[in-house]
């Protein structure tokens, strides 16, 4: 039942997707208002207040973008220095409070990007170029752990199939070839963001491949840092 309703929601959201997007032709939106000009668009056509459903949309949208930037706030940090071994960062940075959120590394997150903000803002000529690097960049970023699980997921059911399991979504083979054309799909996706018609090919590469490397590369250093020590601390405690 659970497939079912994922089904007929992601349906429900891909065709009423489709049917909104009619009203208003393709070039005339913008990334900065994009999902007020669509509904103000139905709005006209159907002889609606067209500034009604505008301010019913900005409200409905601050809703869920406040709703989201709590989420955000809080949910990947909790999830990432839950899930990391105990050591990779300072004891102090990962301290919880009650609510069982690291009050420092959220702050940390919260001081990278508003950095990250500045710059783009500051490096941008409108308010519509900024929105399309930061959506770009997001959009980029975003399919890079998905893929990292689909190669895992492929390397698993190639060298570890017989592993005991309670799901196993059909033979070796067949996993292998949908994970194989989800992988193909996220990567044709990704490289379409990264690089998006109409803008300059050089900062689209520096923005998001360079930075993206750059940054992959550091928590690589970082990670391998750790590693190389818990090998350096188990080797003394044999040599004792």
């Amino acid at each position: 039942m659970i497939i079912i309703a994922g089904a007929v929601i992601g349906g429900m959201y891909a065709v009423g997707s489709l049917l909104v997007n009619v009203f208003v032709a393709r070039e005339n939106l913008t990334y900065a208002g994009g999902m007020v000009e669509i509904f103000t668009g139905m709005a006209k056509y159907f002889g609606i207040s067209e500034t009604l459903v505008g301010r019913l949309v900005g409200i409905v949208l601050f809703i869920a973008i406040f709703g989201s930037m709590m989420m955000w706030t809080s949910a990947p940090v909790k999830i990432h220095f839950s899930e990391i071994p105990k050591g990779v960062y300072g004891q102090k940075t990962t301290e919880l409070n009650k609510h069982g959120v690291p009050v420092r590394a959220a702050w940390w997150q919260f001081a990278f990007v508003f950095v990250m903000l500045v710059v783009n803002g500051f490096g941008s000529e409108s308010v519509q170029q900024m929105m399309n690097t930061a959506i770009n960049l997001t959009a980029g970023t975003a399919m890079l752990p998905p893929i990292f699980i689909m190669v895992a997921y492929f390397v698993f059911r190639w060298k570890h199939d017989d592993t005991p399991r309670e799901f196993r979504m059909g033979s070796r083979k067949f996993g292998m070839g949908v994970v194989s054309v989800l992988i193909t799909i996220f990567v044709v996706s990704m490289t379409a963001s990264a690089f998006p018609p109409g803008v300059d090919l050089m900062k689209a590469f520096f923005i998001n491949v360079c930075m993206t490397a750059v940054f992959s590369a550091l928590a690589w250093w970082w990670i391998s840092r750790f590693e190389a020590k818990q090998v350096r601390n188990k080797a003394a405690l044999t040599e004792q």
